[in-house]
């Protein structure tokens, strides 16, 4: 199995993180493998590092997780059911994942999705070399910007006024 580098919550308590050698994800038939080329560090990633309360009681994170949820690439692998994106591509990610069936979901409002885990406290993160997303949850990175700026452009994609996400 590859090996990459990931910035990993090992621990129950505040720090409790390791830098280790994990697992290349494996891209399933409607996911792509992304090479992560810049990480954003918010509020909600040091409410992880320090096993702040109210994140751990919400998101209930299961540990070991690899850390992270803003960030931007480049697609590196493209299951063979994606067709909205290719190898080469810069993209940028809803961390929210959405589960598509709940009433929110279906009203085009997944970033309020009733079973929500989100990347770095539900499921591995961007604190890595790579990362494996499901392909509608990553956008072409089409803002004329660096890639390290491109890296906090998720919060586009999570407001409920995203129009490419919405049904009305």
């Amino acid at each position: 199995m590859e090996k990459m580098k990931a910035l990993v919550k090992t621990k129950p308590e505040p720090a409790g993180v390791e830098y280790l050698d994990w697992h290349i994800p494996k891209v399933g038939p409607r996911e792509i493998l992304i090479q992560v080329k810049a990480v954003g560090i918010c509020g909600t990633d040091l409410h992880i590092y320090d096993w702040a309360e109210n994140i751990v009681r919400e998101y209930k994170p299961k540990l070991p997780l690899v850390m992270g949820h803003e960030f931007a690439g480049i697609v590196v692998e493209v299951g063979p059911q994606v067709e909205n994106l290719k190898v080469g591509d810069r993209v940028t990610a809803m961390p929210v994942l959405y589960c598509g069936e709940c009433y929110f979901c279906k009203d085009g409002r997944q970033n309020i999705c009733d079973h929500r885990p989100l990347l770095g406290l539900g499921a591995d993160g961007a604190l890595a070399q790579y990362i494996a997303m499901r392909s509608t949850n990553v956008y072409n990175s089409t803002i004329n910007c660096d890639v390290e700026a491109s890296a906090t452009c998720h919060k586009e994609t999570e407001s409920p006024f995203a129009p490419a996400r919405r049904k009305d």
